[in-house]
């Protein structure tokens, strides 16, 4: 087996995970955008890792995801990050732990926005949001 740093092949791709999505969210928070290379790589980390579900599911359920986007207004870089978590990660998405998860994560940012702001203008980082249920299941906490 091969291991660096005491660390075997899939507990790097855990921590790589892990750390992109870190940094997705911590950029997404800061500037209400999530560049294109930070969602390659974490797709990158994720495709030896996959938890897939059928193709015909795959598109559905990114159908439903682009349709809800486009009526919600939610940025072009929190639909990639959700398209990259459907495709590769579908097994997880398309759970009802997740999508319970997302609600909770959703409903306590806009929360703390409205508590900080005082209001709902501007957008929301939703990079958080949809990290957070999604690491919850990967890394089985």
């Amino acid at each position: 087996m091969f291991a660096i740093a005491g660390l075997y092949a899939p507990e790097m791709v855990t921590l790589i995970v892990l750390l992109n999505s870190l940094s997705i969210s911590l950029v997404d928070v800061r500037t209400h955008r999530i560049p294109n290379r930070l969602n390659l790589a974490l797709s990158a980390a994720l495709i030896f890792d996959v938890h897939q579900i059928r193709l015909i599911h795959c598109f559905i359920l990114c159908t439903f995801v682009l349709i809800t986007s486009i009526l919600c207004r939610v940025g072009g870089g929190d639909t990639k990050l959700l398209f990259a978590l459907i495709i590769t990660q579908g097994g997880f998405v398309a759970s009802f732990d997740y999508l319970q998860g997302l609600l909770i994560a959703t409903v306590l940012m806009v929360m703390a926005t409205v508590m900080y702001r005082r209001s709902l203008q501007g957008s929301i980082a939703l990079a958080p949001v949809i990290l957070a249920p999604f690491l919850w299941l990967y890394l089985e906490i």
